[in-house]
């Protein structure tokens, strides 16, 4: 008897705790699509133009793009993580991710009304780099809209949050 209850219990605890921790449909998180580590965090104040410099990330808000304060973070994975599913050729030497968070209001803010701008600096940045959006299932999806790519500088708008991003090289040896 006690390990028929043993066993019921076990197994109750199991179908309770992934029913309360699983939503069927849940969109999994930035830290659950490859991006765990919080690289820094910052306060931005709302309405006015800002810039957060932070190597190698320069990120420059737009002035009026916030009505309230936002809580913005880099999030950030380690690039040999993404090797498996980059295209052939390239080799991500770079991912990130960000997550802003309205301080007025509590809630995640997943779309800007205006693009935020993001440089990048890296020695191993080349004239042919690759911006690529990262699906929530690890697709590469090439994202060449406003990019602007020199040698150590890699710079594009971007308008979403909700996905993360890889920056890839090619000719880097493996």
């Amino acid at each position: 008897m006690g390990k028929a209850v043993l066993i019921i219990s076990v197994i109750s605890f199991f179908i309770l705790n992934y029913s309360c921790s699983s939503k069927k449909g849940a969109v999994p998180s930035l830290e659950e699509t490859g991006y765990p580590t919080l690289f820094t965090a910052r306060q931005i104040p709302a309405t006015q133009a800002d810039t957060l410099n932070i190597s190698p990330y320069r990120i420059q808000f737009p002035e009026g793009e916030f009505n309230s304060p936002v809580k913005f973070e880099i999030l950030t994975g380690d690039p040999a993580n993404f090797r498996a599913k980059a295209p052939a050729g390239n080799l991500p030497i770079l991912a990130f991710a960000f997550r802003a968070t309205n301080l007025g209001t509590n809630e995640p803010i997943e779309k800007l009304t205006e693009p935020i701008t993001i440089t990048v600096n890296d020695s191993n940045i080349v004239a042919k780099s690759n911006f690529f959006n990262i699906t929530q299932n690890g697709q590469f999806i090439a994202d060449s809209t406003g990019l602007k790519v020199k040698p150590g500088e890699i710079s594009k708008p971007i308008s979403s949050l909700k996905e993360g991003w890889v920056i890839c090289s090619p000719g880097i040896a493996y």
